[in-house]
């Protein structure tokens, strides 16, 4: 799902005769739905995306918690700097990835949140609560060793659709069992 606080909407149509998209669209932090027959062409799929499909697709921001928005800004930014997470990169390190979990320094996380404009205690709160973060009962972080060092961290895990246990759901569609 796409949120629609920072949505262009552009017609592949008029996009293709002009062969360009504004710069400062493009160094800006949107999402771009590309409606009109070129589409198919522009993905490679031949499918022509109607106003109204792309409509059921479209979640208003104010349906999505701001907690959650953060949670998936600080997944994004931990897949775009992966080398932040190694430590054989020359870079400013944010932790480590480790079992399913970004093991992170508070003060990045901290950063991270200031970044994207949401709050880094109601977050944890909230992640807490959701059971995506590891705690060690009293805190919100959690002791980890690193380059032999006792940490206090932030242990946030990768995966959304894991629950507590470490399981995820799965589609239990089948009708009939596959012996009998």
């Amino acid at each position: 799902m796409i949120g629609v606080n920072r949505l262009i909407v552009l017609d592949a149509d008029k996009v293709e005769t002009s062969g360009q998209i504004p710069v400062e669209l493009v160094s800006g932090n949107y999402h771009f739905l590309i409606l009109g027959e070129t589409a198919g062409r522009i993905f490679y799929d031949g499918e022509y995306i109607s106003v109204q499909e792309a409509e059921s697709v479209l979640v208003d921001k104010s349906e999505v918690s701001e907690h959650e928005r953060c949670y998936h800004y600080l997944l994004d930014k931990i897949n775009m700097n992966r080398q932040r997470f190694d430590a054989a990169a020359t870079t400013e390190q944010w932790g480590i990835i480790s079992e399913g979990y970004a093991i992170m320094y508070p003060q990045a996380v901290k950063e991270l949140c200031r970044q994207g404009d949401y709050s880094y205690k109601a977050f944890l709160n909230w992640a807490d609560k959701q059971g995506i973060i590891q705690t060690d009962g009293k805190n919100q972080t959690k002791l980890k060793k690193i380059d032999g060092k006792p940490v206090r961290c932030v242990f946030l895990q990768l995966n959304e659709f894991q629950d507590k246990d470490g399981f995820e759901p799965t589609d239990v569609s089948q009708e009939e069992l596959p012996f009998k």
